[in-house]
């Protein structure tokens, strides 16, 4: 909510302000040339290295190393769109598949599967077999101790394999997936988070606000602070936020990052009021509280209102 909108100068960020998730993967405005891409370990790289083909379609060639970059949070939640069977870790690090085999052949043929593409790849995974069938696939990058593109690229490539599952756990998922998404406990609570901020926000309820922020806590690209919050609240008079969107999960594969629509507006000097619509994204951390915050699209253009 708060440095959300034009700033004074000197808070301006270099980050994702303004730029939503719609933006491009690493701050470029284009397509990544296979320069571009070996800066990011990534031998070849297809378009913008965002959709499930185009990941597919990339090569590693064995490039990842300690002088590979960690991908920004943003990136991230670009990608798991893609590859939806990915569930990311709560600290951020890994991204895991899991699956039920339909028995142990089944299960090993799979995990020689992915053993060879890794090979291919030169980018390998954590791989675990237990109880004869159920099967866990686990990506990170151990030299940098998180997540890379490398690895969003193998977990599509890996998703391309043909895996014969249990019958009785497709049709598990298959009826998960009719009956839409019913938020467990853990799930609700991360809503109920997401409501109570906009509560304190309604009410200009400044310390509050900051007691809910981890430390350190990114919003749009820049640490949050209590300055940066007072001179948000000084210069947005009588600010107040009206949800449109009621808070839900971006997608499946990340639990931690909750997507909500509002209506912001303020008052002006001349006593009108202005109204932008917002469509934000709120990550929490293990502990229950906010570390990232930042843009799922830019605002709209500012309207006048009654």
């Amino acid at each position: 909510f708060f440095l959300s909108a034009p700033r004074r100068p000197g808070l301006q960020s270099s980050g994702s302000v303004g730029r939503g998730l719609a933006l491009l993967p690493f701050s470029a405005a284009r397509p990544m040339s296979t320069q571009a891409g070996s800066q990011f370990s990534i031998a070849e790289v297809v378009g913008n290295a965002a959709s499930a083909e185009e990941l597919r379609s990339c090569k590693i060639g064995g490039c990842c190393g300690k002088d590979t970059p960690l991908l920004s949070h943003e990136a991230v939640l670009v990608r798991l769109q893609a590859i939806p069977q990915w569930t990311i870790s709560a600290d951020r690090k890994a991204i895991n598949r899991r699956l039920i085999a339909k028995n142990w052949k089944a299960a090993m043929q799979f995990l020689n599967e992915v053993s060879a593409l890794a090979e291919e790849e030169g980018h390998h995974p954590d791989l675990h077999l237990t109880g004869w069938r159920n099967v866990e696939v686990s990506l990170t990058t151990h030299a940098i101790g998180g997540l890379s593109l490398p690895d969003m690229v193998l977990a599509a490539k890996i998703d391309h394999i043909q895996v014969e599952c249990s019958p009785k756990w497709l049709k598990e998922q298959d009826s998960a997936k009719e009956q839409g998404f019913n938020p467990d406990e853990t799930t609700s609570e991360r809503f109920a988070v997401v409501n109570r901020y906009i509560e304190l926000a309604n009410d200009h309820n400044q310390q509050g606000l900051l007691g809910m922020l981890a430390s350190p806590c990114n919003m749009f690209g820049e640490p949050a602070s209590p300055e940066g919050m007072a001179w948000y609240f000084d210069t947005y008079t009588d600010v107040k936020f009206e949800v449109t969107t009621r808070p839900c999960l971006i997608s499946r594969g990340d639990p931690h990052t909750i997507r909500v629509g509002y209506s912001r507006s303020w008052r002006k000097g001349n006593g009108k009021r202005q109204k932008v619509e917002v469509d934000e994204f709120f990550t929490l951390g293990p502990e229950g509280k906010i570390t990232h915050i930042g843009y799922l699209q830019p605002p709209t253009s500012a309207v006048d209102v009654e």
